[in-house]
C-alpha cells in the first residue's frame, strides 16, 4: 500500500505520478526535454562538455519560456497544454509540409531560371476557416516556409499573403488548411478560403 503511494499510485488507482505535478512543472519538463533533444540532434556531439552545455542551455531556456506552452482557452473548453497536443498527427503534417516545400522550391527555381521570368506578384487576402489560434499560427508559418509565399499580416481570421506566382496560390493554401485541420482533431475541416487578390 505505502509502496504504491510512493510510486505515485494509490490502491485501486492507476494514476501516473506526472498527473500530480503542477501544470507549470509539466510544462517546464516537456519544454526542457524537447529543447535538449533538439540540441543533441543538431550538435551530434556527446562528450561531457557539449552534453553539459546543452543541458544547461535547455534548462535556462525552458525556465524562461515554459509558460508559452500554456495556450489560452478557446471558449468553450479547458486550457490545452502542448504536452497533450496530437504529436503523431502533427509529425505527419510536417512530412506533408516538407514535401510541399520541396515542390515549391522546384517551381520557384523553374521560374527564376526561365528567360522571361514569368512571375506575377500579388497580395492575396483571405479568411481562414480554422478556429484555433494554434492552427492559425501553424498556417501562417507554413505559408511563410513555403517558397514563393510570405504571410504579411494576420488579423483574427483574415490573412494577407504575398504570392510571387499569382492568386492561384489560394488553392494550395486551402489544401494546407485541410491538412492542418486533420492534424488537429479539435478543429473542423477547412473549406476553400474567400479570396480578394490585388497587386
Amino acid at each position: 500500500m505505502h509502496e504504491q503511494e510512493e510510486d505515485g499510485l494509490t490502491a485501486g488507482s492507476a494514476t501516473p505520478l506526472r498527473a500530480h505535478l503542477p501544470e507549470g512543472s509539466r510544462a517546464f519538463l516537456t519544454h526542457f526535454a524537447i529543447l535538449f533533444a533538439f540540441w543533441l540532434v543538431l550538435s551530434g556531439l556527446f562528450d561531457w562538455f557539449h552534453l553539459a552545455a546543452g543541458f544547461l542551455s535547455a534548462a535556462a531556456v525552458a525556465a524562461l519560456t515554459y509558460r508559452l506552452q500554456i495556450l489560452e482557452p478557446e471558449p468553450p473548453g479547458p486550457r490545452m497544454h502542448l504536452a497533450r497536443a496530437p504529436w503523431p498527427r502533427l509529425f505527419l503534417y510536417l512530412l506533408w509540409l516538407l514535401r510541399e516545400v520541396a515542390k515549391a522550391n522546384i517551381q520557384v527555381l523553374r521560374v527564376v531560371l526561365h528567360p522571361r521570368l514569368p512571375i506575377d506578384p500579388v497580395l492575396v487576402r483571405f479568411r481562414a476557416h480554422l478556429t484555433s489560434d494554434l492552427a492559425k499560427t501553424i498556417l501562417a508559418n507554413s505559408i511563410t516556409l513555403t517558397p514563393g509565399t510570405i504571410t504579411v499580416e494576420v488579423r483574427g481570421d483574415e490573412f494577407l499573403v504575398h504570392s510571387l506566382l499569382g492568386p492561384e496560390v489560394t488553392r494550395d493554401i486551402a489544401r494546407m488548411q485541410n491538412q492542418i485541420a486533420r492534424a488537429l482533431p479539435r478543429i473542423e475541416g477547412a473549406v476553400e478560403p474567400l479570396v480578394d487578390a490585388g497587386s
